[in-house]
């Protein structure tokens, strides 16, 4: 169960990772980041990023599915803990 644990830890710090760097991409960009309002429009930046390396570039870069799938790992990984902890 703690190994369960410590992988959601460890994609779940991956993961904010991604999105400081993603956002550092973003104000390099010129996009303004409102910082005391990002917990609220964080996926609205998410999108922007997304979009903003497409027309770049064609295609969507790592940063953005390393997010994603950091993400979804860290929350499979929490849900196991869980049920291995309840049983």
């Amino acid at each position: 169960m703690s190994l369960f644990l410590f992988g959601a830890v460890v994609y779940a710090v991956m993961g904010v990772v991604a999105a400081m760097l993603m956002l550092r991409e973003l104000r390099r960009r010129g996009v303004e980041v409102d910082w005391p309002r990002l917990r609220l429009h964080f996926f609205r930046y998410l999108e922007e990023y997304r979009e903003l390396t497409r027309r770049e570039t064609g295609e969507t870069k790592l940063l953005y599915y390393l997010y994603i799938v950091s993400m979804l790992l860290a929350l499979a990984c929490a849900v196991v803990a869980l049920v291995l902890a309840v049983l």
